[in-house]
């Protein structure tokens, strides 16, 4: 979503990209190994110029759903994020282990991944 804030500190407007994505992971398809990668992938993006804010939990009724929240102060931010090593090695872990095709929400509009 892109939306129009204001700096508290200085005023000043900033323009934000959010973006939420969902994440099933099968059963038996290496849920150890996601959760891994999603945590080693969790401060680097944090620490990320343009990265204003960023979130991992599972669903409390289902563990195996892992949600991912993001802000992102650019499109150009979240284009460099999805480059990075870190989210490289995140996508990668995934690969093969979701049980469907995650849905990702950009800008209020649900899509596939």
């Amino acid at each position: 979503m892109s939306a129009q804030m204001t700096n508290l500190s200085t005023g000043a407007a900033v323009w934000t990209n959010t973006v939420d994505e969902e994440a099933t992971v099968g059963q038996r398809n290496g849920r150890d190994e996601v959760l891994h990668a999603a945590l080693e992938n969790k401060l680097p993006t944090r620490a990320e110029e343009g990265v204003e804010a960023y979130y991992q939990t599972t669903r409390e009724d289902d563990p195996n759903t892992i949600l991912f929240f993001a802000v992102f102060s650019s499109q150009a931010g979240y284009d460099a994020h999805v480059q990075t090593e870190h989210a490289k090695r995140t996508f990668a872990a995934l690969q093969g282990k979701l049980a469907g095709t995650p849905e990702r929400y950009i800008g209020g509009h649900c899509s596939a991944a």
